[in-house]
C-alpha cells in the first residue's frame, strides 16, 4: 500500500484530520500481509505516522529531499527509498534498496510531468515507481511505463489535461480540493507562455464552504 499525502479533504465523511488519518492507517493495518511493503512519503510529516503503525517488512520512503535526515539514515541501514536526485541531465528519480544505487529515469523525460516542470506528477511518478519496484516488476518495464504513460484525455481524462489544438494552450485538471489546486498553480507558475495567463476555477458543490473559499 502508498501513501502519497493527506491534506483537507473528504471531512464531510470524516470530523477532523485525525479521523481521516484513522480510515487511511487501515491500508496499512488491515490489508498489508507481514511480508508486504508501506510506501510513504517521507516529506509529510502524516504519513510518516504509518511507519508506527504498519507491520510491512519493508518500508520505502519516497522523498524531493535527497538531504532527507531521516530517509538518509534508512539508507545507510539498507533500507529502500525512491528519491529525486540533482545530476548534470537534471532530475533523476533514483532507487536505493539493500545497499544498491538504482538511477531509474530523467524527470523530463516522462511525459506526465510536463519536462519535469510538473512538480506533484514527479512525485506521482516516484510512487509508481516505488511500487512496482516493491513488486518485483523490472526496471526496464518501470521506465516503458513512466516514458509511455502521458496526460491526454484518452490516458488520464480530467486529470492534467493538455490541449494545443488552439493558438493558445489550455490546461484541463479536475482539481477539487485546495492542495490540487495550488499543485496546478505550481504548475502553470513555472510555464513561460508568451501571452497571458487566464484561469477559470469551479469547486464540487458538495465541498464545506471553507474548503471553496481556500480554493479560491
Amino acid at each position: 500500500a502508498a501513501f502519497t499525502n493527506l491534506t483537507q479533504e473528504h471531512l464531510d465523511y470524516h470530523h477532523d484530520m485525525e479521523g481521516y488519518l484513522a480510515a487511511k492507517m487501515r491500508l496499512f493495518t488491515d490489508i498489508i500481509t507481514p511480508g508486504g511493503t508501506a510506501v510513504l512519503n517521507a516529506d509529510d510529516a502524516l504519513c510518516l505516522k504509518m511507519a508506527a503503525w504498519s507491520e510491512a517488512k519493508h518500508l520505502c520512503y519516497v522523498t524531493l529531499n535527497p538531504a532527507h535526515p531521516l530517509v538518509k539514515e534508512h539508507i545507510r541501514s539498507g533500507g529502500r527509498a525512491c528519491v529525486l536526485e540533482e545530476g548534470a541531465g537534471g532530475q533523476m528519480i533514483t532507487i536505493y534498496n539493500a545497499g544498491a544505487h538504482i538511477p531509474l529515469l530523467w524527470t523530463h523525460l516522462i511525459p506526465a510531468t510536463l519536462d519535469g516542470k510538473a512538480a506533484h506528477n514527479v512525485q506521482n511518478a516516484m510512487f509508481a515507481a516505488a511500487i512496482c519496484y516493491s513488486m518485483d516488476v523490472k526496471l526496464d518495464e518501470i521506465r516503458l511505463g513512466l516514458r509511455t504513460f502521458d496526460m491526454t484525455y484518452f490516458q488520464a481524462p480530467g486529470r492534467m489535461n493538455v490541449c494545443d489544438d488552439h493558438p493558445f494552450k489550455v490546461i484541463l485538471d479536475y482539481g477539487h480540493n485546495p492542495a490540487a489546486v495550488k499543485g496546478m498553480v505550481a504548475l502553470t507558475d513555472r510555464l513561460e507562455p508568451n501571452g497571458k495567463r487566464i484561469v477559470v476555477v469551479a469547486a464540487p458543490g458538495d465541498r464545506r464552504g471553507q474548503d471553496i473559499t481556500e480554493i479560491a
